[in-house]
C-alpha cells in the first residue's frame, strides 16, 4: 500500500521482502538532470575566407555531423573536437567579427523536452519616394527595427557511456527584405526555417548549428571633399552590405545527482 508520505507497506516472507528491496533499489534512483547551454552568435563574413561553421571545419576544430540538416535548408551541424570550442569562440569574439546575441540556459530531466525561444532586433532601413506637382523627387529614409524569433526544442537522452543523444528541433526566422502590404504600406518580410535532427554529444562538449546567412545594409558615414578645393568637407552616407551567419552553439552537461528528500 502507498501512504500519502511516499511510504510503501509490504507484506510477505523475508526472502520475498529482500528480493523486493533489490528491485526497489534498482528503480528508486533519482532521474538525472541535464543542463543545456545555448549560445546564439552572429558572425560577420569576411570576403574570400571561410566563416562561421565552415571556418571551424576548415581549421580542424570541428567536423560536420550532418551536412544538409534537412533537404534544401542549407543548415548544417558540426561537432567540436574535445576542448576546442571555448578557444574558437574566444578567437571569433577577439577578432570583433562575432557577437553573442543571446545565451540562454535550461535544465531538464533525462528524456524530457526543453524549449528555449527569444526575440532579437535587427535594423530595417526603407525609403518612401514622392513627387510634387513640379515633378521634383523626394526620398524619405526610415530607420526601424524588425523583431525576429528563434527557438529550439531539445530532448536529451543519456547513454551508458555518459554521452548524450540530443533530439533537436530548430526554428529560425530571417528578414527577407521589404514587402509592399495593403495600400502600398511597406512591411518587413519574414521567413521561417524549421528543421530537426538527432546528434550524439559527449558530456560537456559542444555542437554548432549554422548555415543561416543574412545580408544587412549598414550606413557608414564618411567625410569626402567637395569638388571645389576651397569648399568645406561635406558628409556623405555610404551604404555597405554586410553578410552574417547565425550560429547556435549547444552544450549539454549532466548534473550531479541530488539525494532524495
Amino acid at each position: 500500500a502507498m501512504a500519502e508520505h511516499n511510504v510503501l507497506l509490504v507484506h510477505g516472507t523475508q526472502e520475498a521482502i529482500a528480493q523486493f528491496r533489490e528491485i526497489l533499489a534498482f528503480f528508486d534512483k533519482p532521474t538525472k538532470q541535464i543542463e543545456i547551454e545555448a549560445r546564439f552568435v552572429e558572425v560577420e563574413r569576411e570576403e574570400g575566407k571561410a566563416f562561421g561553421i565552415d571556418r571551424f571545419v576548415a581549421n580542424g576544430s570541428a567536423e560536420f555531423f550532418n551536412q544538409g540538416f534537412a533537404p534544401g535548408t542549407g543548415i548544417n551541424v558540426a561537432r567540436f573536437r574535445q576542448g576546442r570550442f571555448e578557444s574558437e569562440l574566444k578567437a571569433l569574439l577577439d577578432e570583433g567579427r562575432a557577437e553573442i546575441v543571446n545565451a540562454p540556459r535550461v535544465t531538464t530531466r533525462n528524456n524530457h523536452p526543453a524549449t528555449v525561444d527569444f526575440t532579437r532586433e535587427i535594423p530595417w532601413v526603407w525609403a518612401t519616394i514622392s513627387y510634387d506637382e513640379h515633378g521634383n523627387r523626394t526620398e524619405e529614409r526610415h530607420d526601424e527595427t524588425v523583431l525576429l524569433r528563434d527557438s529550439f526544442k531539445v530532448t536529451p537522452r543519456i547513454l551508458e557511456d555518459n554521452s548524450i543523444i540530443l533530439d533537436l528541433e530548430v526554428e529560425i526566422q530571417k528578414h527577407l527584405g521589404t514587402e509592399i502590404g495593403p495600400e502600398g504600406k511597406p512591411l518587413a518580410g519574414i521567413g521561417t526555417r524549421a528543421v530537426s535532427t538527432q546528434v550524439r554529444v559527449p558530456d560537456g562538449e559542444t555542437i554548432v548549428i549554422g548555415g543561416l546567412t543574412r545580408t544587412t545594409e549598414v550606413v557608414d558615414p564618411k567625410q569626402v571633399l567637395a569638388p571645389e578645393a576651397t569648399a568645406e568637407p561635406e558628409a556623405s552616407e555610404v551604404t555597405k552590405r554586410v553578410q552574417k551567419e547565425l550560429l547556435i552553439f549547444i552544450t549539454p552537461r549532466i548534473l550531479p545527482d541530488t539525494p532524495r528528500q
